[in-house]
């Protein structure tokens, strides 16, 4: 169904359900299977063919053409929505149109499961699970080659988190340190949270908030398995009230968004997604940022990020909060993934690392 969902800008309205499952199957480089090939007979088609891993857009559009006797190839830019092109970010040093062909391959392109493991158990934790492929720049990272190896067990269970390579890299660049006072806006389920409160050795305060109280329930469970620093959830939909008191050393503000980086992870949100909701988002986020920026104390840091590529809601924002608040200065970072240096805005690309899109902006308060 994730294929169907991937590559449904492909696939003609009017052939049958069975053929189209089928035919994604083929697309997205799946192992033979038994449910494939008898979706494929049902439709009047022989077994989709195993094709080889790596093949670009082009020739997965050809070996469609032949499976389906299509009259044509189709094009790749029907894969997205019409808009994508227009909104998408386009970075200053690379041709447009190389830069545009990349992410249609990324957003085409099954991303690695990642795992998080717990840094303070680091020296009771088990090995990594068979399969699993630690980052050569992140040491606390690993992909996995299915989502549970053979031997996944509960003590993996208790020392790893699932967690995308790109949120990994949001708490790097927050840096938070033992002892600091921190709050995570925009909280979710907790996964960025639990890792400042690991990146702060169990010594700190964090404040969690989100506008879904329900959602902070799951932090709440999730918690409850590690010797973390202290964390105090609270519901915050982002105007003045509900605010936690006091001022922070850190706020990370890892706004909503449009969600274009995780389109390969999450294929059906690319056929959802309005073409208004980046500029919506874009009025959201700068609200947040601005709340947010209240809570840093002098020589305090605030990082912004946002899974999603587009540029009113990525160097658009961090550019016009910069100019709002001239208070607020860009740091510099290091790139988490290639060690490369920043301007204090980073950018975590798909193919960097088989992991979502991701913007993160950071700044320091100087009065």
């Amino acid at each position: 169904i994730f294929a169907w969902h991937r590559w449904r800008g492909w696939l003609p309205a009017a052939i049958p359900a069975e053929a189209g499952l089928a035919a994604a199957g083929l697309l997205d480089g799946l192992a033979p299977h038994p449910a494939l090939d008898c979706l494929a007979v049902r439709a009047g088609l022989p077994p989709p063919p195993r094709l080889p891993g790596g093949l670009a857009l082009p020739e997965r559009a050809a070996n469609l053409r032949q499976y389906l006797q299509l009259e044509a190839a189709p094009s790749s830019a029907g894969l997205v929505p019409l808009w994508t092109a227009q909104q998408l970010f386009y970075p200053a040093r690379i041709p447009d149109e190389t830069h545009w062909q990349a992410c249609l391959e990324a957003f085409q392109t099954r991303p690695a499961v990642w795992v998080r493991r717990d840094g303070q158990a680091a020296g009771t934790a088990p090995a990594w699970p068979s399969g699993a492929q630690p980052h050569p720049a992140m040491a606390q990272a690993a992909a996995l080659s299915g989502v549970c190896p053979p031997d996944y067990n509960p003590a993996h269970v208790k020392y790893l988190e699932v967690q995308d390579l790109a949120s990994q890299a949001v708490g790097l660049l927050c840096a938070p340190r033992p002892g600091e006072r921190w709050w995570d806006a925009c909280a979710g389920a907790g996964g960025k949270t639990l890792h400042l409160a690991d990146l702060m050795a169990g010594n700190g305060e964090i404040w969690a908030t989100d506008a879904r109280p329900a959602i902070l329930s799951e932090l709440q469970r999730r918690r409850a398995k590690h010797d973390a620093a202290p964390i105090h959830c609270r519901p915050w939909a982002g105007g003045a009230g509900g605010r936690p008191p006091g001022l922070f050393d850190g706020v990370l503000v890892d706004a909503p968004c449009s969600g274009m980086g995780t389109w390969h992870r999450n294929p059906d949100a690319r056929w959802r997604a309005a073409e208004s909701a980046a500029a919506e988002h874009a009025v959201r986020q700068a609200r947040l940022l601005d709340a947010a920026a209240e809570k840093v104390r002098p020589g305090g840091r605030l990082v912004y990020a946002v899974c999603t590529m587009t540029a009113v809601e990525t160097a658009g924002a961090a550019a016009d909060f910069t100019r709002r608040r001239p208070e607020f200065v860009p740091q510099p970072a290091a790139h988490p993934l290639t060690g490369g240096e920043t301007d204090g805005r980073i950018w975590i690309w798909p193919w960097e690392g088989a992991c979502n899109g991701m913007f993160v902006a950071r700044w320091q308060r100087q009065s």
